[in-house]
């Protein structure tokens, strides 16, 4: 219901039917009385002239006796409402004293600039879904007024929601800032406004919405592209979420500055590759991005496509794995590519971020789905991965990041252990910090202090979950590294396995002495190596010994 002023003598609304108010009385008008009337609000200062006034009332075609029903109409509006309405310069004219709603919006804003306090009060005698000029046809004169008149509404709303924020009342303000980008659902501002107003009230999902929501109003209903500032808001969407505590307990030390640079890079749009070896930390570090996203993020693990099929795409339909197979396999689906590419990017238009884990393992199938779906999606991938370089479905523009290894002092922080013991962790794990918590945690089960690490290389056996810890670092080896790993153990005067010893995953486990010669970094990784050895190896190796270097022929012959 709108507001009335009845402290106005006499005021005019062209908010819905016209309205007449003389002394607190609505004035009954016919609808040719409200179409002169409204029609002289189009423009206070110039009037409106009998021809203007005939075309509002009849803009196809108007009766012979148009003109002097309008004089009429004037004339019943002078008598009977006792509105001095003047004719001058062939323009009919409003009298000075008659107040319109551009009058009461301008009054509005100069009574919050001086008055702050009172904007709840004018907050409640402005219109907030108002239809101007209801009576008059939508010609551009009438369009041209209305629009006069809704961005003085907006601006005035707008106003008085920050007068609001300022003291205090943040509920009425996200009410009233909603107010206005509903008024104004092309303005890039209004949008940012209640976003604001909601990280201000701590209501940090809702300003996710609507900020996800402005991404797709403006370009689909306005034709509009979401502008720098608009972006800078999804930054401090980022900026307001604290990261949360890990799932395991332990602090992820050493990354607070990659998974800054990482929200940074995907709140401009970029998508990230995350690239390095294993146990460097790509997936929790990945999984802590996710959890300080706001809202609706899906993380997929790639590898189980190459053990099931359509898992990854499972994953990102919320669907069981069983249920899907059937699906594709109905024939209803004459083309399961292109359904399952429509299906995905449908599902990713309610997905702000996602995240593909080990994405240089997707299967065929799953990658040409997400290739397609991702291709005019708005979605933000972070993608993580082995091997630099590896592509990432559907997207062009990726920004890689290589992981390295924590330093001395980050250890030394994670584990709470000196400097020194820092130093052989980091020899023994390259700093990975999979690998440090995973050799933290297995010294732990063995009762070993890790700085009695370097000790256990003159054992006769290393207690079997620490070996399982350090053989984590070369798992995965192919058949001729390892064979040049053992041959290195038990026979490291040998020259002959410095071009085996090539692979990148050896980096940090075997290095040149000074003379060229291969060696082990830390005693640690022979020992371990050595307890795996073959007996058939083993036994060679000891013959080799026992021969010598004075027989170079012979030991030739029994290493080929």
């Amino acid at each position: 219901m709108r507001h009335i002023p009845t402290e106005q003598a006499t005021w005019i609304s062209v908010d819905g039917p016209t309205t007449l108010v003389v002394d607190g009385r609505v004035v009954p008008l016919s609808t040719a009385e409200r179409v002169v009337l409204a029609g002289m609000v189009l423009d206070r200062r110039a009037g409106i002239t009998v021809e203007g006034l005939i075309a509002l009332r009849w803009p196809d075609d108007p009766p012979r006796t148009a003109r002097q029903s309008v004089q009429n109409s004037v004339s019943r509006l002078r008598g009977r409402a006792g509105l001095p309405i003047t004719l001058r310069a062939g323009s009919y004219r409003l009298p000075a004293h008659v107040v319109t709603d551009e009058d009461r919006l301008a009054a509005a804003h100069e009574r919050l600039r001086a008055h702050p306090a009172e904007a709840r009060a004018d907050m409640q005698a402005l219109p907030h879904a108002p239809r101007w000029f209801a009576d008059l046809p939508p010609t551009h004169e009438v369009r041209r007024a209305a629009d006069r008149l809704q961005g003085l509404l907006v601006h005035g709303l707008a106003e008085q929601a920050q007068a609001l924020r300022a003291t205090g009342h943040l509920a009425e303000a996200v009410a009233l800032a909603r107010d206005v980008r509903l008024l104004a659902s092309d303005s890039e501002a209004a949008w940012i406004a209640e976003v604001d107003l909601l990280l201000t009230a701590g209501r940090r999902l809702e300003a996710v919405q609507t900020y996800r929501q402005a991404c797709r109003t403006l370009p689909q209903d306005h034709g509009i592209d979401p502008g720098p500032d608009l972006r800078a808001v999804e930054r401090r969407i980022w900026a307001n979420t604290d990261a949360p505590s890990v799932a395991d307990g332990h602090p992820l030390v050493g990354r607070r500055q990659e998974v800054e640079e990482i929200g940074h890079l995907l709140t401009t749009g970029r998508t990230v590759l995350v690239h390095g070896p294993a146990w460097s930390g790509k997936s929790r570090l990945a999984g802590t991005v996710e959890g300080r996203w706001p809202v609706t993020a899906v993380t997929v693990d790639c590898r189980r496509s190459r053990r099931r099929p359509l898992a990854s795409i499972a994953t990102v339909l919320g669907e069981p794995l069983d249920r899907l197979a059937r699906q594709v396999v109905a024939p209803s689906v004459p083309d399961l590519l292109e359904d399952l590419s429509r299906r995905v990017a449908e599902a990713l238009d309610d997905v702000t971020l996602l995240v593909l884990d080990d994405v240089d393992r997707l299967a065929p199938l799953s990658r040409e789905v997400f290739a397609r779906a991702l291709r005019d999606s708005g979605c933000r991938v972070l993608a993580t991965t082995r091997q630099p370089g590896v592509a990432v479905p559907g997207r062009d523009d990726v920004v890689p990041l290589s992981l390295a290894g924590l330093g001395e002092e980050e250890i030394g922080a994670l584990l709470q252990v000196t400097r020194t013991t820092a130093q052989t962790v980091r020899r023994l794990t390259g700093g990975r910090p999979g690998l440090v918590l995973l050799l933290a945690d297995a010294a732990r089960q063995a009762g070993v202090e890790l700085c009695m690490l370097d000790r256990l290389a003159t054992a006769e056996q290393v207690p079997s979950v620490i070996a399982d810890a350090l053989l984590s670092r070369i798992a995965g080896l192919g058949p001729h590294p390892r064979v040049a790993l053992e041959s290195l153990a038990v026979a490291p005067g040998s020259r002959s396995t410095l071009l085996e010893l090539t692979d990148e995953a050896l980096d940090g486990v075997v290095c040149l002495d000074g003379d060229g010669n291969p060696r082990f970094c830390h005693p640690l990784f022979r020992r371990v190596v050595v307890d795996q050895v073959p007996d058939g190896v083993r036994a060679e190796a000891d013959l080799l010994h026992a021969i010598g270097r004075e027989r170079p022929a012979a030991a030739m012959a029994l290493s080929g």
